[in-house]
């Protein structure tokens, strides 16, 4: 038997206790280009592929094989090429059951942003009418990214989307996002119910910049400052709205504005999260509206991160222990993270699926409030993903059953020692071990076989632990250990 010493190594973020909260269930079929997850108001799933389809989930399990819609041939869809174009949102009208609405977001033939709104088939509730398209909005965009995409629709039954700031690594140079005469780089509130002065849509009188005696600001916008909030969601029992905005250099940021209040500006091109970045001509900070969590593509623990993908606060019933959990996760890590508040203060934790290299591209929420995530192996799609269904996972200290799994003994402990257990023949890589104050004691391990390891914990105190076994394929395994 080998025997490891622990080496005490303090991590701030993310702490990865949520590797034990959670789990992915896969839920149906593999789908080839998925970004979006959103329901109808009714137990089916809807999943938007990025080439220009949108899919049916059924509760079973099921997909029909004709695509719920296909405007393959309007959107652009080189995604292998310019992986921000394409089909990118869709969201269903609060009356969907009795209109038939329902409204997408893609870039066109011309690399433009189209906001449309279609209707469903009156003879035939699983396909849409592909020659309904009404055209909503249309906004040209300057370059071949930042294009945001999401949509939503909030209690009140207006439709709020998202846009980018158009693109460019360059730091937005147009300045767009801080402009209010440009509709790039914000969140759009408008009213698609009450069309007016000659548009498909009309604008709640209510909008921070309807009424604001300057003829330059443009009336749809609810919220500036934003790079790219390809991702945002209304919070389904306090209406509040989540923004995950992707960075550029080395941040990424979850915005919340409680109550949805609007008029925020969010920063960018001035600030990257907290961080100052182009400064030059931006108003005093003191109007800036901060993030309440961000992260860096480069923290201590060595996980390289690079852009978040938002997603929804858990509102179901089903899984107690996750209520009013905020769940994101980041495109390069793979890591899917949950935001809890306790007294006003909000502490991300982190859970690393035994899938590797998801590449999550976006969440969604069932009509009865529970979560789904989905993604993509890889720059330009391709490849697919199945949807996971997000389900909690109890703190045990008996074996996992999995492959890697394993049983600690004594568990509880108070010798100094414990002895692993696994189940079956493993290359193990790594064992680490976590506190429930997120600092990790690692010990990097070269590859081996062993049904049976000894640790040495002598200068850990008593307390509860969270052991994690890494196999060299990337599974990993995680169980509870008490010191007494």
């Amino acid at each position: 038997m080998r025997k490891i010493y622990l080496i005490l190594v303090f991590v701030i973020y993310p702490i990865y206790l949520g590797a034990q909260t959670i789990k992915l269930e896969a839920f149906g079929p593999t789908f080839s280009n998925p970004v979006s997850i959103k329901n109808a108001g009714d137990n089916r799933l809807f999943i938007v592929d990025q080439q220009g389809f949108i899919r049916i989930l059924n509760s079973d399990g099921t997909t029909p094989t004709t695509p719920f819609l296909d405007i393959d041939a309007l959107v652009y869809d080189d995604i292998a090429n310019f992986w921000e174009r394409g089909l990118l949102g869709l969201v269903f009208h609060p009356n969907y059951a009795v209109n038939g609405y329902f409204y997408v977001n893609y870039i066109d033939q011309n690399n433009d942003s189209i906001v449309s709104r279609f209707t469903v088939s009156t003879t035939d509730p699983n396909v849409a009418d592909p020659n309904s398209e009404l055209l909503i909005l249309k906004l040209v965009q300057p370059y071949d990214a930042h294009n945001g995409g999401d949509m939503a629709f909030d209690s009140n039954g207006y439709l709020y989307i998202g846009f980018g700031d158009g693109g460019t690594t360059l730091g937005d140079p147009d300045n767009r996002s801080q402009r209010l005469d440009v509709l790039h780089g914000k969140i759009l509130r408008i009213d698609v119910d009450n069309p007016a002065n000659g548009k498909n849509y009309g604008i709640p009188v209510s909008n921070p910049f309807a009424n604001d005696g300057d003829p330059n600001t443009l009336a749809e916008i609810w919220a500036y400052g934003l790079r790219n909030p390809a991702k945002f969601s209304f919070d389904s029992l306090t209406g509040d709205i989540w923004i995950a905005d992707t960075g550029q250099d080395t941040h990424e940021e979850i915005d919340l504005d409680i109550g949805n209040t609007g008029g925020h500006n969010y920063g960018w091109r001035c600030y990257e999260a907290f961080d100052e970045f182009n400064i030059v001509g931006c108003p005093d900070i003191s109007t800036m509206t901060f993030p309440v969590n961000e992260y860096n593509h480069f923290e201590p623990d060595g996980i390289f991160r690079c852009a978040v993908i938002g997603g929804y606060r858990y509102r179901g019933s089903a899984q107690s222990n996750l209520y009013g959990t905020y769940f994101f996760a980041d495109w390069c890590s793979n890591e899917i993270f949950m935001l809890n508040e306790n007294a006003g203060t909000w502490t991300r934790t982190a859970y690393m699926p035994t899938i590797p290299n998801q590449r999550w591209t976006g969440f969604g929420e069932g009509v009865d409030g529970e979560l789904y995530v989905i993604g993509n192996f890889g720059p330009g799609g391709g490849v697919g993903s199945k949807v996971y269904k997000i389900k909690q996972n109890t703190l045990s200290t008996n074996p996992i059953e999995s492959e890697l799994g394993f049983s600690i003994s004594p568990n509880p402990a108070s010798n100094g020692e414990i002895t692993l257990n696994f189940l079956n023949n493993n290359s193990l890589k790594e064992i680490n071990v976590y506190n429930l104050h997120g600092q990790k004691m690692k010990v990097s391990l070269s590859n081996f076989n062993s049904r049976t390891i000894n640790l040495e914990f002598k200068e850990l105190s008593a307390g509860l632990y969270l052991i994690e076994a890494i196999s060299t394929s990337g599974e990993r395994s995680v169980n509870k250990l008490i010191i007494k």
